[in-house]
C-alpha cells in the first residue's frame, strides 16, 4: 500500500518538510458513490485493489501524497478521512504532541 514511502521520504528530505502526509484515506459507507464523487471532482484515478474481507481503492494522483478508500470498519458510523503523517520517531513525536 505504501510502495511510494521511499520517495516520499527522499522527497520530504530535498524539500526540508519535517513530517510531510504521506498517505489520507477516506473511510466510507458508501465507496461507489465516493469513486464517482471524487474521481470527477479531481480526476483521480482510482484503482481496486483486493484485501482481506473486501477490497481497498488506490487513489493514484502521480507524484505526491497517495491515498485510498475502503468500506468503513464500522457500521454505522460515519465516512471521514484519516491523514498518515510521516515521523521518524513514533515515540518522540508522541510526546511531542
Amino acid at each position: 500500500m505504501f510502495e511510494n514511502y521511499n520517495r516520499i521520504v527522499s522527497i520530504s528530505k530535498e524539500n526540508h518538510i519535517a513530517n510531510p502526509f504521506v498517505h489520507v484515506e477516506l473511510n466510507t459507507r458508501d465507496v461507489d458513490k465516493a469513486k464517482a464523487f471524487y474521481g470527477h471532482l479531481f480526476d483521480w484515478k482510482l484503482e481496486d485493489v483486493p484485501m482481506p474481507g473486501g477490497s481497498y481503492t488506490m487513489i493514484k494522483v502521480g507524484e505526491g501524497t497517495a491515498g485510498g478508500m475502503m468500506k468503513h470498519p464500522v457500521p454505522g458510523a460515519p465516512s471521514m478521512w484519516l491523514t498518515y503523517v510521516l515521523v521518524n520517531d513514533i515515540g518522540a513525536a508522541t510526546k511531542k504532541a
